[in-house]
């Protein structure tokens, strides 16, 4: 038997209505780091769900042997909240305290200054590194995080991320993120899905080539509003709600670029130009993928 996760012809249905339709076989090799992206509702949840057996589907689902020992980190982890910290530490990690593994998890999970505190008294950042620091503690071949650095800052979320990726290299994980940073050198695949259904599938290449664009203008909301409605720059993409109060206009060729510098000059709207990154080529895909309601 192949060592590898394989998903075919997946179908979820909730209230009468298909919540996840993946209408093509998914093969997730041992030793891939697989990206799961899409904007909330697009399934992701549910899908990971229906690998660790949690929600029924029809369809396929064939495991490897390293594919059926699974840790999992979820966005709530259920944890006893009048359990200290130290206490549920010494359950999971089958060991007192003073063990010399354990005192490395501690230290560099940065936990020493909660191992007194009740797990229900946590912040959203400590249960994050205390659950994280939990899951790798187990060492399972097969890991699957569920937006990995939520409620963290920027620089415990960089921190985190280099822990957990020395730690993971050559296991297999599944990651769903809207942190693109995290993925970015890191995954090799991505699953980017919408709607329930399936956008992209295949390497982080493949996806690059795929969405590769000229670049990206941005405007703040309140200049945009001097743009109409029918203001496209012959098909270029404009996106209103693009990051934090901004607006995107993101460009398909050079002819969109000049038309919509000229455009924007003319009538003295304030704009910057980037180059296309990670982000961009996903709104892009959203916006120009095979997903339509």
């Amino acid at each position: 038997m192949d060592d590898s996760l394989t998903i075919t012809d997946l179908s979820v249905v909730l209230g009468g209505k298909n919540i996840l339709a993946i209408d093509q076989t998914i093969d997730i090799l041992h030793g891939d780091v697989v990206a799961i992206v899409g904007p909330n509702g697009a399934g992701k949840t549910t899908l990971v769900n229906c690998i660790i057996d949690q929600r029924p589907y029809s369809g396929t689902i064939r495991k490897g042997p390293s594919f059926r020992d699974v840790g999992i980190l979820f966005q709530n982890n259920d944890y006893g909240h009048l359990m200290k910290v130290k206490e549920l530490i010494s359950i999971v990690a089958q060991k007192n305290l003073k063990d010399t593994s354990v005192v490395q998890m501690v230290h560099d999970f940065d936990l020493a200054g909660i191992l007194d505190s009740r797990v229900g008294g946590l912040s959203q950042g400590e249960l994050q590194r205390l659950s994280l620091a939990l899951v790798l503690y187990r060492d399972s071949d097969f890991l699957i995080f569920d937006e990995l650095t939520t409620g963290l800052d920027f620089e415990k979320r960089m921190h985190l991320l280099h822990l957990v990726r020395e730690r993971t290299a050559s296991k297999t994980v599944l990651v769903v993120t809207h942190y693109f940073e995290e993925i970015v050198g890191w995954a090799g695949k991505i699953l980017m899905l919408d709607r329930g259904q399936v956008v992209f599938w295949g390497t982080i290449d493949a996806f690059k080539e795929r969405y590769r664009h000229p670049g990206v203008i941005l405007v703040s909301q309140e200049d945009s509003l001097s743009l109409s409605q029918d203001v496209n720059f012959s098909g270029a993409l404009f996106i209103r709600q693009y990051e934090g109060a901004l607006c995107a206009v993101i460009l398909e060729d050079e002819n969109q670029a000049r038309e919509a510098e000229r455009f924007l000059q003319r009538h003295g709207i304030n704009h910057t130009s980037r180059p296309p990154d990670f982000y961009s080529m996903y709104r892009y895909a959203q916006e120009r993928g095979s997903v339509r309601a």
